[in-house]
């Protein structure tokens, strides 16, 4: 996880990419921290989307399109941050602890 920029000289599509969702990563960690279950679980948002769906949300994405789209690798559950009814949903045990390491787990995959 980094806080940084990527490097200017930085000229691997891919590399460019890949550093860019780290440092975004860890935006998104600096922004739940510190955040009640009640802030968590609850939207500010005309949208309706909590914290927490959207870290689920993000960490299903990444999934899909770098491992699943781009790499073709088999994942489980590609789209397992919506419902029957196109809904973001997260499950009722998942912690923001765990979803953020799981942003990052997915991260250290493209790497």
């Amino acid at each position: 996880m980094s806080d940084t920029l990527p490097a200017r000289d930085l000229a691997d599509p891919r590399e460019l990419l890949l550093a860019h969702l780290d440092r975004y990563r860890g935006t998104i960690a600096r922004k739940l921290d510190g955040l009640t279950e009640t802030e968590l679980r609850t939207s500010r948002l005309p949208s309706g989307w909590t914290p927490l769906q959207l870290v689920n949300h993000l960490v299903h994405m990444e999934r899909r399109w770098l491992r699943w789209g781009f790499a073709a690798e088999p994942v489980d559950e590609p789209w397992g941050d919506g419902d029957e009814h196109d809904r973001w949903t997260v499950p009722a045990t998942a912690t923001a602890h765990d979803l953020v390491a799981a942003l990052h787990t997915g991260g250290a995959v493209g790497e």
